[in-house]
């Protein structure tokens, strides 16, 4: 294999899933944009789960007032009856309302932050107000409170820890300053807190561990099933639903959207040549210098089927266009690809036909690839390693109406 076509194999870039699992993630984070996707995937999976939980501490808060007035004087339930029923309850509601909005995977991880470490203080001054009063079972709310910052209203493994630690620094601070409790008892319960949490954030970090190690592997699947086998880029089937995605988009957005048909010149001829081997190398050569070109967000590099490769740029003129097909025709034969049998140069060498259009509902992204499948004819009528594009020529074209032969 000669080294420019080594290094042109080499080239082709890891996908971001396969870097971090790669690279690891034991700060539990992410890439910023596999972060983003992971935490709205997971808060969408688990919306139900955090729904029913949330409800749940509001009958717990209920609860608890019920308790309260079981085991104290009525006249020490005025502060904590305005903590309940003014402060958290009207939280928990905002939070569960949140979980039935389309805006959920937005909000949510905002307002949870913040109403997290509030209702903790409140539980926090609840508790030691019932300590006061001789009444010490009140903290196990603490410890329910702990577990629910960690593990049911989906926070991230980071956020639950600050909380629990302000809640933990709150339960030192009020207990300090409120008369009549005992310092055995404080510094007691403070180390019951303190082990409680530890041992939630030690079983929540390796969940979250595990969460996020379940994403990955999933998404990898989803992108091994997505790219072709052979030279890595995405496969017919990825190409044929992101191009309708990406259709659609242009359509709504007004924007032009073009496609570059790339077809390798006499790859047969070359194959029975130098050989299979030497024929899936090339391909993946190929396809590394092809994926350079479509970088951006929606662009999309893919295998369209043997020899031929397909590139979508969006938003884009025909004059970006065609400054892409030419570097992208020149880096090709510039990896000095030696081909004795080819007709075109002496070096393997494309033919790319590109198409330029502006989307609407009147048509569909068939006359894009059509438009896209003629310039490539052209381009190999006029001689091969040539580019053409076409813009104006689409208003004429009518789906369905391709050349019967296209040569080899």
């Amino acid at each position: 294999m000669s080294l420019q076509l080594k290094n042109g194999i080499e080239q082709l870039e890891e996908s971001a899933v396969a870097a971090q699992l790669r690279e690891g993630f034991r700060t539990l984070r992410f890439e910023k944009s596999l972060e983003k996707a992971f935490l709205a995937e997971h808060l969408a999976d688990t919306r139900p789960f955090i729904k029913l939980n949330l409800i749940v501490a509001v009958g717990l808060i209920a609860a608890f007032a019920v308790m309260d007035r079981m085991l104290l004087p009525e006249a020490t339930q005025r502060v904590p009856d305005l903590l309940r029923f003014l402060v958290m309850m009207p939280l928990l509601g905002l939070l569960i309302g949140v979980t039935f909005t389309e805006k959920f995977t937005r909000w949510y991880p905002i307002l949870v932050q913040a109403i997290a470490p509030v209702a903790g203080v409140c539980v926090v001054l609840i508790e030691t107000r019932a300590a006061q009063n001789g009444v010490h079972l009140v903290f196990a709310t603490l410890i329910i409170t702990v577990i629910y910052v960690h593990f049911l209203i989906g926070m991230p493994f980071y956020a639950a820890f600050r909380s629990n630690l302000l809640i933990l620094a709150s339960y030192v601070v009020a207990s300090a300053m409120m008369p009549g409790l005992h310092g055995a008892n404080i510094a007691y319960s403070v180390l019951v807190l303190v082990l409680a949490s530890s041992v939630c954030a030690l079983v929540a970090y390796n969940l979250e561990m595990a969460n996020r190690m379940n994403f990955l592997e999933a998404r990898l699947l989803g992108e091994m099933a997505a790219r072709d086998g052979l030279t890595g880029i995405y496969n017919r089937r990825m190409f044929d639903e992101r191009i309708e995605q990406l259709w659609h988009q242009a359509i709504r957005e007004r924007v032009p959207i073009a496609m570059l048909l790339v077809d390798i010149d006499f790859f047969k001829p070359f194959n029975d040549r130098y050989g299979h081997q030497a024929g899936d190398e090339t391909l993946m050569a190929v396809a590394a210098t092809l994926s350079h070109f479509a970088r951006r967000p929606l662009d999309l590099t893919a295998r369209y089927g043997g020899e031929e490769f397909a590139i979508v740029l969006y938003d884009v003129d025909k004059a970006f266009v065609t400054d892409i097909a030419r570097r992208a025709r020149a880096q090709i034969e510039a990896l000095g690809i030696g081909h004795e049998s080819s007709t075109a140069a002496q070096w393997l060498t494309v033919s790319i036909g590109a198409g330029v259009v502006l989307p609407a509902s009147g048509r569909s992204r068939e006359g894009l690839i059509q438009l896209a499948d003629e310039a490539l004819y052209a381009a190999k009528a006029q001689g091969r390693n040539r580019v053409v594009v076409m813009e104006k020529e689409y208003a004429d074209l009518r789906t369905g109406a391709f050349h019967s032969e296209k040569g080899a």
